[in-house]
């Protein structure tokens, strides 16, 4: 019996150490990602705004002695450009983080390894079926969903409260009743005859603006991709209340349309000269964080639909085609580390939403983040069209003179439509 144990004993330390030296044979060398800036510090919105990843690459080498990782840093100007320059010479990092729409041409040119085969049953059932399905093409999985985004309207409730306006009930508001609310809450606070706060501030030709849109019932392009919608009368209906809410109603600022994102974000936040303000699920952090103002996250005001609707994404992050297989795991692992549950927990302190369902009680209790979570059901993504990327850049100018005054908002989706008609065509 004694000598039976001690064989038992001698086979279970042999298969440790078989397992042990399984573990450390692992690929080494460098591996190259590609990704733009995101968040910084909780805490800190002047510090690094790559510090997660950082962070995240940090712990993965301690992990894997022998595995270095660079990472290059994107600029959101221009970023997009100097990957498709990259890919189109062949010289890709071996990873990137893009939406569907960024990288389905790659994927179509053969340049993304599909991770299909790494997930695991877990996997299947842990990802949420709207961050798998943004990521398929033709039955492949494509990019190991990370995070998902919505906008919502924040509103300041100490203006509210100031001008004895009632703020939407339960977050919902009708659009009378939105546009009754700007009025009141456009006026001039100093009396000098000029408007000191605005009802609304529109942070420029961004994807912010477009849940007005699509609570018409307006999308950019066709379900089958072969055609431009943005002009058809729906689409129209929602760019020309976008539009009177500035050149009619005078209840967003003038210059709206060449406003910077940040710009916005400042007069909202700090210099508190506007009353409500489309954004990101982000900024909810922000606001909290600054404690300047009571606030709330409601929803885009319905339209003529009788439904709201709001602009959402997913993020994820691709793997390059690799020639070496071992390598290919190496950095389907890193990835893997990267958008685990474990670490989506992490995502609370930046204001996204987990793409994992084991992650999704990561704003249990939170008051803004319950009720912005609500807003994902009803979130529009944008089209995944392999000329996405050129066909948005087209919409962009067109936009901004729309909303700068200068182009009544038919004349300028005609223009996009008449200015994409080859890129739909391809």
């Amino acid at each position: 019996m004694l000598r039976s144990n001690r064989l038992v004993l001698l086979f279970s330390l042999l298969v440790l150490v078989g397992l042990s030296s399984q573990a450390f044979a692992h690929w080494t060398g460098t591996i190259e990602v590609w990704d733009f800036p995101r968040w910084a510090p909780p805490g800190d919105p002047d510090g690094d705004m790559f510090y997660f990843l950082r962070e995240k690459i940090r712990e993965f080498e301690e992990m894997y002695p022998g595995v270095n990782i660079e990472l290059v840093e994107l600029a959101w100007s221009g970023g997009d450009q100097k990957l498709d320059v990259a890919v189109a010479s062949g010289n890709y990092p071996d990873v990137a983080s893009r939406p569907m729409e960024n990288l389905l041409n790659y994927i179509r040119q053969g340049a993304v390894e599909p991770i299909t085969p790494y997930l695991t049953e877990e996997d299947w059932q842990d990802l949420y079926e709207t961050a798998l399905e943004h990521f398929t093409y033709e039955g492949e999985v494509y990019a190991w969903p990370w995070f998902m985004t919505t906008t919502s309207m924040f509103i300041n409730l100490d203006l509210f409260e100031e001008r004895g306006v009632t703020p939407p009930a339960d977050g919902v508001w009708t659009w009378d009743e939105f546009l009754a609310s700007m009025k009141a809450l456009t006026f001039d606070r100093d009396g000098d005859g000029r408007i000191d706060v605005y009802g609304l501030g529109i942070p420029g030709a961004n994807r912010e603006v477009l849940g007005f849109v699509f609570a018409e019932g307006g999308r950019p392009l066709s379900e089958d991709g072969t055609e431009f919608t943005f002009n058809a009368p729906e689409a129209i209906r929602g760019f020309q209340k976008l539009y009177d809410l500035i050149h009619v109603h005078k209840v967003a600022p003038p210059h709206s349309g060449a406003a910077a994102r940040n710009d916005v974000w400042e007069e909202f936040m700090t210099r508190q000269t506007l009353a409500a303000i489309p954004a990101d699920s982000r900024l909810a952090r922000e606001l909290e964080s600054s404690g300047n103002f009571r606030f709330a996250a409601v929803e885009y005001p319905q339209g003529d639909t009788g439904r709201t609707a709001t602009q959402g994404a997913v993020t994820g992050y691709a793997v390059f085609k690799q020639e070496d297989p071992a390598k290919r795991d190496m950095v389907m692992e890193f990835v893997r580390y990267v958008t685990s549950a474990e670490q989506q927990y992490r995502l609370a302190e930046y204001g996204v939403f987990p793409s994992r369902r084991s992650a999704s009680d990561l704003y249990a209790g939170d008051e803004y983040y319950s009720r912005i979570a609500r807003h994902l059901e009803w979130a529009v993504a944008f089209p995944a069209h392999p000329n996405w990327s050129k066909i948005n850049a087209r919409i962009t100018p067109q936009l901004e003179l729309m909303l700068l005054g200068r182009l009544d908002p038919q004349s300028a989706m005609d223009q996009v439509a008449r200015e994409v008609a080859p890129l739909l065509a391809e």
